[in-house]
């Protein structure tokens, strides 16, 4: 009878330590410190991540409008007859078995 009585306790929740019901309702105020701490700066983090991935890619729209605009100049420059070489230049070939030949082709 008397291990009976000893083994009640197992049925009770905690076996048989008695809690205060209101600490157990009410979370103590260092946890919820902590917990708002690590979401502030988790919440800091991701903040900082995103400025700097808008940043990235605002400089890389930049480099490719900067990368454009050099294109556009630079197709524009081309294009005016004074840069273009001339297609009718006489030429002669650099197979020069004589050179005396060569020269005499040439003038």
């Amino acid at each position: 009878m008397e291990a009976d009585e000893g083994d009640d306790y197992i049925h009770l929740s905690d076996h048989g330590i008695f809690r205060d019901p209101r600490s157990l309702l009410i979370p103590n105020m260092n946890s919820i410190r902590g917990l708002w701490h690590k979401i502030l700066t988790y919440g800091t983090v991701a903040e900082a991540l995103a400025k700097s991935k808008k940043a990235d890619s605002a400089a890389q729209i930049s480099d490719d409008k900067e990368n454009y605009n050099c294109l556009k100049r630079a197709s524009r420059m081309a294009a005016i007859k004074d840069l273009q070489t001339p297609h009718n230049l006489p030429f002669a070939p650099l197979l020069i078995k004589d050179p005396q030949e060569y020269f005499d082709l040439m003038h």
